[in-house]
């Protein structure tokens, strides 16, 4: 989830549908986990995928992150994704791994996000993309690069 500067409503717009999206599935720890990523100049994983077991408590920890401050950087999120959120020893054998990107700046696709969107890609990650272009600047064709074609 892009977390450079932005305003209030709009933070607290992204968090809300962060938490509307995590209501439609079953967060159990053995059926759905979700995991957050909070990104600007450095990425953070804010929820990781084994910290909460049901959604009210994942609900509530959405509700609870904040903002942070600088520039959009996709690339360095997407392999903090891959190297700790989805690393072997934490993911289940055999789970469907997907991967949603909230970004409202994404000014081009550099070597680094092409690499770890491949990566990802190549592991079997599933990856969609919303791409909030009121706030800020999105080259939507960079995120359909990134993304998996829509079938």
């Amino acid at each position: 989830m892009g977390a450079s500067t932005k305003p209030n409503d709009a933070w607290q717009n992204l968090l809300n549908f962060v938490n509307s999206f995590a209501a439609n599935f079953n967060i159990s720890p053995n059926c759905v986990r979700m995991a957050v990523i909070i990104y600007a100049d450095s990425p953070q994983a804010s929820i990781t995928l084994d910290r909460y077991g049901d959604i009210n408590s994942l609900r509530q920890a959405i509700g609870l992150l904040r903002l942070i401050g600088g520039s959009s950087n996709l690339g360095s999120a997407l392999q903090l994704l891959r190297n700790q959120v989805f690393a072997s020893n934490v993911r289940r054998p055999g789970a469907r791994l997907v991967a949603g990107i909230i970004t409202d700046e994404l000014r081009s696709c550099d070597a680094l996000l092409n690499s770890e969107a491949n990566n990802l890609k190549s592991m079997g990650v599933v990856m969609f993309g919303v791409a909030v272009t009121q706030i800020g600047v999105v080259q939507t064709n960079c995120l359909r690069q990134v993304v998996n074609p829509a079938k």
